[in-house]
Formats: structure tokens, C-alpha cells, sequence
């Protein structure tokens, strides 16, 4: 008896370890996988490239899972380590699977063996008679949860939905068998009580503990924006905004921009398991409808959780004589049409103001666009003459330093300037915004047109050109010089380079608007260093000139940094705006 004292009898267990354990497994894995998720995470968290400073930060958490290791094989469990795909046909021996592996954040893969593996070939490799529990608690898991379920129905399969502390799935590995242990019990029961008590003790109240759908460190909120008070006969817009903690800034950002009288009116943390795809509906329903009080545009709408903030708006109009004081409302939350939250909100509903209008005297000043042009154009040529004279003398006094550098700046200049000369500028009541990026960029191409456009701004952009008999350098210079601002979209391409000033068309968009005095707006993929090792092999061959470009680019501008097409999106529709009044009103001065 005393041999099995504090061991698991009747479950069959199996733990899959896909990351690296002790020192000399991680050395391996460095030397080996330099360019894994893995490591690049662990660099991009200590600042550090080097195998000694790595090593120190992953010691704690080696030092664990060894821990782990040795308390779980104690208990009859077997450790399956360094695991590749052909592991996944033993499962089918024991009645329990967990499974630790890092899940590449920003693709639908897991990195096993330093090699991105598609999800879709994890799950093919799945024996798909599988009955047993399959606890896949590595980070973003959730995103294949499902069609893992739907390959092999009889498995129960546990997932987790965001990013997780590596220590507290060991704790909850090691705490779960010890209860197994203690009470007898299968799997999923000991892991309930786990997750309970660990509730009980942190004061943690976002985690879904339920057997069948165990749900860590998802933290969702859902608020309601609309002003405090409307007038009748005006109109409330309502807000719903359903997002993740730490997003509250931009979503309060967002709600403003939609409606500048926006404010909270109500809100609450949501526990619900969620995962990519998956239906969101709103309803509003109004509590105090009088006859013809109200109005609304609809009273259900769907959205898809696409795990970024999202939105959906209702319109409500208030009669001219309604004869309620307020306006309460009710939103009901569905996740998969299964109710999860209802939010009461009220809006005050006060008398119309009747303005009191005192004459002033006034008068209409006629505008001339052509003129405030013809104006740009000469202070332009201006601003190419005094940079053609400054580099000239730079030049002189640099020797020959800098000398092939100057030549093409007064080069590009010079061009420039030939061109605006021969060129007859036309009426456009409408700000222009110039969109320069490589090609490789379309999806954030538009993304940033629908924030120019948004904007009440032209977007001057290739897309629009029409095929002219010009050289495609002159082309786009002279668009450049057309337009009344400049955004640039980098990343990872250095694109295109042009043979005669061997620079790419990007790099050279950017020195025109440069030299010529534009504003400008500079947008830099935060992940582009990364993403070059998945470029081809003629694009990585420029990476370096790409590199050293944006290098430049951060000397004469600030830039700024995006992480996803949403970010992008946020921060250049607030900066054009601002961008836009600034230009409008130097145009006034002028």
C-alpha cells in the first residue's frame, strides 16, 4: 500500500513539453532556433540578444518546470519531453493530455521544434478516436479549440484564450493532480476545485471554472457610451463597446470621435469564453416607451469578435414631444445567442433652448482656391531655392565628408523644382494627403485611405493615377509636390528601387516631401524587423537599406509605432484631423 501512496491509480496521464527545459535544452534551442517566436520574445522582454542574459531570465521558470516534472513523475504521470508530432499518436494510451507549447501570437501556429507548425497539421495529426481530456493551456489555445472539436467529438478539450503566466499553468498542473490524488477524483472535478479555491484566495473574478469550458485570465469589458442628456427632438446615439481591459484608452478615444457628448453610462467585466469567429449580438430594448416617444434605427444588431475592440451604435430619436424626462434603456449582450450581460442606462431628456441669436456685423470674404494654391506653389519654390543655397554651402564647408549625399539632395531638388515649374496647377477645393508605401502594404494602404477620406481629404495614392507617358520617378514626384501633405506606411519591404538615384520610390517620396517643407505623417510597423526573415530573398537582401532608411527617417520626424491595421487606423485618423486644422489655419494666416 504504501508504494502507491500519494500516486495516481486509476487515471492514465501525459504531459506534452514542447518547450525547453534545463540549461542545456535552452542553450540547443538558441544556438539552433535563433529566429523562433520563442527567443524572440525572450529578447524583445530583456532588451538582450545575449545566450547568457536569456538564460537568466528563462532560469526561474526552467527551474519550475523541472520542479513540475519531478512532483507530476512521482505520480505515475508520464513526461513526454522535446515533443514533435508523432507524440500525438501515444495519446491514445492514457486518459488525460496536457499540453504545453508556445503559440505564435501573431499567426495561427505553434512552434514546436523551433518550426511554426499550422494549426491544421496539429489537428490532422490528432487521432481523431481520441475520448480522453486533451488540456491544451498554452497561450491563444482557444483558436483552434473548436475545430479541434469538431475532428475528434468524443474529446474533452480544454483551451485557454490569452496570453498566460507559464507558473500558474504549473501550479495548476501540479494542484490538480495532488487533488486527483487526495479525493479519487477524475481530471476535470480536480481542476474545478483548483480553480475555485484559487478564485477564493487572489479574489479573481474572470475565470470560468466550469468543466467543460475552463477559461484563464480572459478579462473582457463591455460598456455603454451616450450623452447624459439630449434635448427633445434631437437624437441619442448609444454606444456598445466590447473589449479587453487593457484597450480602454483607444475605446473611450473611439467613443468620443463618434460622438463628442459621449460619456459612460454604464459598465461591467464580463466573464465568457469568446474566441475568434464567434457571434456577438446587441440588443436594445427601451423600458419606458411611451406611444411615440422614441425611435430607434433597429433593435438588434450582430457583430463578430475579432479579438480587438469592437462596436455597435444605435440611433434613437426623441420626439419633439415626448413627454418623458428620461430615456431608459436596456442592452442585452449574447455571445453564440446564449445571454451573458444586460446593462440598464438612463439619458435625461430635457426642453429644447431656443438660442437667442444677437445681430453682429458681418461680411462674406470670397475664397480663392486657385490663389491659395498659386501661393503654396511660390512658397514652395521658395523652400526649394533656400535648400538647394543651404546644401550648396554645406557642401563647401563639409569638403568631401558628405559630398555624394549633398549632390543628391541638390539633385532631387533641383527635379523637383523643374517640375512645379512646368506644371499648371488646378482648381481643388479639397486638402490632398499623399500615401507612400511599398506595395506589400495594401491592407494598411487602406486603412489609412479610410481615414483621409474620413477626414474630408483627397487621397493622392498610385491606385488613382492614370497610365501618363512619364518616367514613374518623375510621376511621383510631381504628385508629391501637388499635394498639401505627406503619410508614409514602412515596414519590413524596402520596395522597389529606382536605377538612376538608387533608392527605393518610398525613400525618395520621402526626401522630395522633405526638402520641399511638406507635413508629414511617418507610420512604422512595429514588428517589421521581424517580419524581414520572412521576406523573400531579393527583399531581404535590402532589409539593411531598409533598416538604415527608417533609421534616417527618425532623425528629421517623430514616428509613429503601430501594432495592427485597428491601431493604425486610430492614431491616423486622430492625427490628420489635427494635422488638417493646423494646415487650414496656416492657410488662413497666409
Amino acid at each position: 500500500m504504501c508504494l502507491f501512496r500519494g500516486k495516481l491509480k486509476k487515471v492514465r496521464m501525459v504531459w506534452l513539453i514542447a518547450i525547453p527545459v534545463g540549461k542545456k535544452e535552452f542553450m540547443n534551442y538558441y544556438h539552433a532556433f535563433p529566429q523562433s517566436d520563442f527567443m524572440r520574445s525572450l529578447r524583445t522582454h530583456e532588451n538582450s540578444d545575449s545566450e547568457d542574459d536569456l538564460w537568466v531570465s528563462y532560469k526561474k521558470t526552467s527551474s519550475l518546470l523541472s520542479n513540475c516534472i519531478r512532483e507530476l513523475r512521482k505520480r505515475n504521470v508520464r513526461i513526454i519531453k522535446n515533443f514533435c508530432l508523432e507524440d500525438l499518436k501515444l495519446i491514445k494510451d492514457y486518459d488525460v493530455t496536457i499540453f504545453m507549447a508556445h503559440h505564435y501570437d501573431s499567426s495561427d501556429a505553434i512552434e514546436i521544434g523551433g518550426s511554426y507548425v499550422p494549426t491544421s497539421s496539429f489537428i490532422q495529426n490528432f487521432p481523431s478516436d481520441y475520448s480522453g481530456v486533451f488540456d491544451a493551456s498554452s497561450c491563444y489555445s482557444s483558436l483552434f479549440q473548436t475545430r479541434l472539436k469538431l475532428h475528434c467529438p468524443s474529446c474533452r478539450v480544454l483551451a485557454v484564450s490569452s496570453k498566460t503566466a507559464v507558473n500558474l499553468r504549473l501550479f495548476l498542473y501540479s494542484e490538480t493532480v495532488k487533488q486527483m490524488v487526495k479525493d479519487d477524483e477524475d481530471y476535470l472535478a480536480a481542476l474545478n476545485k483548483v480553480c475555485v479555491r484559487l478564485v477564493d484566495s487572489v479574489g479573481v473574478g474572470n475565470y470560468d471554472v466550469r468543466p467543460d469550458m475552463v477559461c484563464l485570465g480572459n478579462d473582457l469589458q463591455s460598456s455603454v457610451f451616450a450623452p447624459k442628456e439630449v434635448s427633445k427632438g434631437d437624437n441619442i446615439m448609444v454606444q456598445l463597446f466590447l473589449y479587453k481591459s487593457q484597450d480602454e484608452q483607444d475605446v473611450m478615444l473611439t467613443a468620443l470621435m463618434v460622438d463628442e457628448k459621449a460619456t459612460v453610462r454604464n459598465k461591467k467585466s464580463i466573464c465568457v469564453k469568446i474566441k475568434k469567429g464567434d457571434y456577438v449580438v446587441v440588443s436594445l430594448e427601451i423600458l419606458n416607451k411611451a406611444s411615440s416617444d422614441f425611435d430607434t434605427d433597429s433593435d438588434r444588431k450582430m457583430m463578430e469578435w475579432i479579438g480587438k475592440p469592437m462596436s455597435v451604435e444605435f440611433l434613437v430619436r426623441v420626439s419633439d414631444s415626448c413627454v418623458s424626462n428620461s430615456f431608459d434603456g436596456k442592452i442585452r449582450l449574447e455571445v453564440n445567442f446564449e445571454n451573458v450581460v444586460d446593462m440598464l442606462f438612463r439619458v435625461n431628456i430635457v426642453e429644447k433652448q431656443n438660442p437667442q441669436i444677437q445681430g453682429a456685423d458681418f461680411r462674406f470674404e470670397p475664397h480663392d482656391r486657385n490663389d491659395e494654391i498659386r501661393m503654396t506653389s511660390e512658397l514652395v519654390r521658395q523652400q526649394l531655392g533656400n535648400q538647394i543655397c543651404q546644401l550648396e554651402n554645406q557642401m563647401d564647408s563639409d569638403g568631401e565628408k558628405n559630398v555624394e549625399r549633398i549632390k543628391r539632395d541638390i539633385e532631387i531638388c533641383k527635379h523637383c523644382l523643374s517640375l512645379l515649374n512646368n506644371k499648371t496647377t488646378a482648381n481643388n477645393p479639397v486638402l490632398k494627403v499623399f500615401i507612400s508605401s511599398t506595395s506589400d502594404m495594401k491592407e494598411y494602404r487602406d486603412v489609412v485611405k479610410r481615414s483621409v477620406e474620413g477626414s474630408n481629404l483627397y487621397p493622392e495614392m498610385y491606385e488613382n493615377w492614370s497610365q501618363k507617358d512619364i518616367y514613374p520617378r518623375d510621376m511621383c514626384c510631381e504628385k508629391m509636390m501637388g499635394t498639401d501633405m505627406a503619410l508614409f506606411i514602412l515596414g519590413a519591404s524596402y520596395g522597389y528601387v529606382e536605377p538612376i538615384w538608387n533608392l527605393s520610390m518610398t525613400e525618395i517620396e520621402f526626401y522630395v516631401a522633405l526638402q520641399s517643407g511638406k507635413e508629414m505623417l511617418v507610420y512604422v510597423d512595429k514588428n517589421y524587423q521581424s517580419k524581414m526573415n520572412e521576406l523573400n530573398e531579393t527583399d531581404r537582401r535590402l532589409a539593411n537599406m531598409q533598416k538604415q532608411f527608417i533609421e534616417a527617417v527618425s532623425k528629421y520626424r517623430i514616428i509613429r509605432y503601430f501594432s495592427d491595421k485597428f491601431d493604425l487606423e486610430l492614431q491616423s485618423h486622430y492625427e490628420l484631423g489635427i494635422l488638417k486644422a493646423a494646415i487650414e489655419n496656416k492657410n488662413k494666416c497666409n
